[in-house]
This record gives C-alpha cells, sequence and structure tokens, in this order.
C-alpha cells in the first residue's frame, strides 16, 4: 500500500546540528582566548575587545537561533512509502516497522525499532495523518496488523518512565 508519509531528512538534521555547534564552539573559542590575553597583557585595549566580543553573543545567538530554527523546519520532507503488511506486521523495504497510534493528535507513526530496540535510534520514522492515516488502518486491519503499544524506556529513581519528548523521539515527531 503506498501512503504519503512525513519524515525526517536526518542528514540534513545532522548537518543543521553540527553547523550550530561549530559556530559556538568556535564563538567561544574566541571568546576564552581574548579573555586569556586580557588576563595575561591587561591593558583598556584588550579588556574592551574581551567586552565588545561578549556583547557579540548576544546577537550571534539570536540570529543563529532564528536561521537554526528555520533550517530544522527544513528537513522535514513529504514522501510516498510503499508499505507491505505480511505475518501480522508492517513493512518497509523489508524493514520491520512498528506502529503507534498517537490518539491524542491522531497521528500514526511507524518506525523500525533502531539500535537496541530504542525507537530514538530508528533509521525510519514516518508520521502518517488524515486520509492516509485512515486508509492505512484500514489497510492493517484488513491484514491483521496490530498496533503495538509505544515502547517506554525504564529510567532511573522511583517515578522513572521517560516520555516520548524526553525519550528523544521529539526531533522525529512534528506533533
Amino acid at each position: 500500500m503506498r501512503v504519503r508519509a512525513e519524515t525526517r531528512d536526518t542528514e540534513k538534521l545532522h548537518k543543521v546540528i553540527n553547523r550550530v555547534v561549530i559556530i559556538f564552539a568556535v564563538y567561544l573559542a574566541v571568546l576564552i582566548a581574548v579573555f586569556a590575553c586580557a588576563g595575561i597583557i591587561g591593558g583598556t585595549v584588550i579588556v574592551v575587545l574581551a567586552l565588545l566580543v561578549t556583547a557579540a553573543g548576544v546577537p550571534l545567538i539570536i540570529i543563529e537561533a532564528s536561521r537554526a530554527a528555520k533550517l530544522y523546519n527544513d528537513t522535514w520532507m513529504t514522501g510516498e512509502f510503499d508499505l507491505c503488511a505480511k505475518d501480522g506486521s508492517l513493512y518497509l523495504d523489508g524493514t520491520k516497522l512498528q506502529v503507534n497510534l498517537n490518539r491524542k493528535s491522531d497521528v500514526l507513526y511507524a518506525h523500525d525499532l533502531g539500535a537496541g530496540g530504542n525507537p530514538s535510534k530508528a533509521g525510519i520514522y514516518l508520521t502518517v495523518e488524515g486520509d492516509d492515516k485512515a486508509a492505512l488502518l484500514d489497510y492493517m486491519d484488513e491484514c491483521g496488523v496490530a498496533i503495538d503499544p509505544e515502547p517506554v524506556i525504564k529510567g532511573r529513581g522511583k517515578y522513572a518512565a521517560v516520555t516520548a519528548a524526553a525519550n528523544g523521539l521529539s526531533r522525529y515527531r512534528r506533533k
């Protein structure tokens, strides 16, 4: 069955993350170098330079945050995916998918379990909505594919159930 689903371009996402990390690492290195020079050399010129570099951090953070938000949103893409059902499971290109239905946002998620059964390490993460979601649910019902309970990874402490957002799934989910 062919469905339209939204997914995240993880390569593009990693490039966005790396870009932001590199820019702030360079800024931090310059800031540390200027303050080290101000401490060692002294003088008003170096102290003024240190204050200017520090003050430049505010607009840098604002500009980079807005750029990163735009680039982050551009990492979402919608595509056509051919899903098939066999043996009571849903598959995409031979990879078994786990299917979760979020009743609150009325969205269907299909993903592989990723490394160690952790959905935040999933290689495939599809978000299906609207008419495609209804058609996929009908197809799954016809083929006997069950909706899986959403995995909750156990954390530490007395009340340590980890939520989807803390589990890292928020980067795969828009809703």
